[in-house]
């Protein structure tokens, strides 16, 4: 998703006082845009290439009016649920544009796309999830900076759990995944639901998971901070097993899901986990290799079992 909102087709025509005139696109106003096009109930909307093309032109116009004015933003929302796909796809595209950008429109940007998040019609709602899905994921949008994103994060982590309970083999599985992990300290209760979920679908779709997020995720609840709440380690372990699951061919993963059983106290399955990761990882070159014995040394080792022991995180090797 592009996040340039310059809108090099709008032009703003100066009157002859040299003041700055209304914004323009082909030559027309939004009043004039908007008033070009059969209302969404015509039938006749689509009947033609003429009527079609209209109605693509109008939202053309409304992507570079949107990011002055909110009532191209809620055009552009109520096309967003629009019959035709392709409508619909470029409308929630744009209103994206706007809500991931510090415009003077982006508050109300954000709002209907919260709104269009739940409704009832999943295909409108998968829409609007698959575009900010993209843009929350994109390393060049920097939406951490919006304060008022927030609520938008939160709508899209509960469009996420509603999106893989009524469409489990919906195509942005990864990106929900990768969305729930990025967005689990500032909007949580999404990490567990979205794994709990992913757990119970067809061991054929496991592919498109990335285990290794999870192990990272896992990893940072265990050994950041050494006085870690029971809850970050309950989810650690949630996040860790999963790991496993998804790339059990991963030495790092078992390791990760050995260190973290440890920090609970759970003996058994800790050294268990650790001997899997010592299989797996037996092909791995000698130094890597090492880290995992030195570990599991530890893992043995009663005087490391001890609850001010297990309280302490360690930088071991991941």
């Amino acid at each position: 998703m592009s996040h340039s909102l310059a809108p090099a087709d709008a032009i703003a025509v100066q009157n002859p006082t040299g003041e700055m005139g209304e914004r323009t696109y082909r030559g027309l106003t939004l009043d004039h845009w908007l008033s070009t096009v059969p209302a969404p109930a015509d039938p006749l909307r689509y009947s033609t290439e003429e009527a079609s093309a209209r109605v693509n032109s109008l939202v053309a116009s409304l992507e570079l009016f949107a990011p002055f004015s909110e009532r191209a933003v809620l055009e552009l929302a109520r096309l967003a649920s629009d019959l035709d796909w392709g409508t619909r796809e470029r409308a929630v595209e744009a209103l994206a544009e706007v809500a991931f950008t510090q415009v003077a429109t982006s508050p109300v940007a954000r709002t209907e796309l919260m709104l269009l998040l739940r409704n009832p019609d999943l295909e409108v709602s998968q829409e609007v999830l698959g575009q900010l899905l993209d843009g929350f994921v994109d390393e060049s949008t920097d939406w951490m900076n919006l304060g008022a994103a927030l609520p938008l994060a939160e709508a899209t982590r509960d469009a996420c759990l509603r999106a893989l309970d009524e469409a489990p083999e919906w195509q942005f599985l990864e990106d929900i995944l990768s969305f729930s992990l990025a967005f689990e300290p500032t909007a949580p209760g999404g990490i567990a639901k979205v794994i709990a979920i992913v757990e119970q679908m067809p061991r054929d779709i496991d592919h498109e998971v990335d285990g290794g997020d999870l192990r990272s995720f896992a990893w940072e609840l265990i050994a950041v901070d050494d006085k870690a709440p029971k809850r970050g380690l309950d989810l650690a372990l949630v996040a860790a097993r999963a790991g496993t699951r998804f790339t059990p061919e991963d030495p790092y993963a078992w390791n990760t899901l050995a260190l973290t059983l440890w920090r609970l106290g759970q003996r058994d399955a800790s050294l268990e986990a650790m001997q899997m990761c010592l299989e797996v990882g037996a092909e791995l070159s000698r130094d890597n290799l090492h880290g995992f014995e030195r570990n599991e040394s530890m893992l043995r080792d009663e005087a490391n079992w001890t609850e001010e022991a297990r309280a302490t995180a360690r930088n071991r090797p991941e």
